[in-house]
């Protein structure tokens, strides 16, 4: 009694040949068929992303408009702020104006005052 295996295949060339192409045409046809299902996924992720984009053009738009004003009303009250700085400013410069004119009169009157001193030491 022999242990080998037989080494004939039941099928032959042709069958064989057959059931590959068989095969063959099956995964061609599920490749197609996975090609039209990530196609069709692909086409939704494109339209998501355009709807997306869409609304973020129009929430950009929206606080835009939105930034600008808060921007002018800074401005405005900048300008107003500089109004007030420049009014300061003058009185400012006023006020230093008269301590100058204050401190030459003080000078004047002490030196007069030390010259007429000095005119009784020598008289």
């Amino acid at each position: 009694m022999t242990t080998e295996a037989p080494t004939t295949n039941p099928y032959s060339v042709e069958e064989r040949m057959a059931r590959i192409e068989a095969q063959q045409e099956i995964i061609i046809e599920l490749l197609r068929d996975h090609n039209a299902k990530f196609d069709a996924i692909n086409d939704r992720f494109d339209a998501l992303d355009r709807k997306f984009d869409a609304k973020i053009d129009a929430l950009d738009k929206k606080y835009e408009a939105k930034f600008d004003a808060i921007n002018a009303k800074f401005d405005s009250i900048n300008a107003k702020f500089d109004s007030i700085n420049d009014r300061f400013d003058a009185k400012f410069d006023a006020l230093n104006h008269h301590i100058f004119l204050a401190g030459i009169g003080i000078f004047t009157i002490v030196g007069g005052g030390v010259a007429a001193y000095i005119v009784s030491l020598l008289t």
